[in-house]
């Protein structure tokens, strides 16, 4: 195993998507860039898709995360999710 090395994204990209440790700020076609909410810490997440209101009428969604070096997936409503841009540091 040789040493980790940094790579363009379009190296990457070929049977599927890239991880969200190494690539936070690639979504691909139909994911939206968001911030998710865990343990009262703001991550850089994506969204993979919206599912629809949940049973208190609150919008839920597929959601993709990094926490740790660890790729978490979730099913999270609205109140736990924001909007993100490529490169934003910090949620607002």
């Amino acid at each position: 195993m040789g040493d980790p090395e940094n790579v363009p994204i379009d190296r990457v990209l070929y049977d599927r998507a890239p991880c969200i440790n190494c690539f936070p700020d690639y979504a691909g076609p139909g994911a939206k860039l968001c911030w998710v909410l865990q343990s009262g810490v703001w991550h850089k997440g994506l969204l993979k898709r919206w599912r629809g209101r949940n049973s208190v009428g609150l919008w839920e969604a597929d959601v993709v995360y990094a926490a740790d070096h660890t790729q978490r997936t979730l099913v999270l409503d609205e109140r736990f999710l924001r909007p993100r841009d490529p490169n934003e540091q910090t949620s607002t």
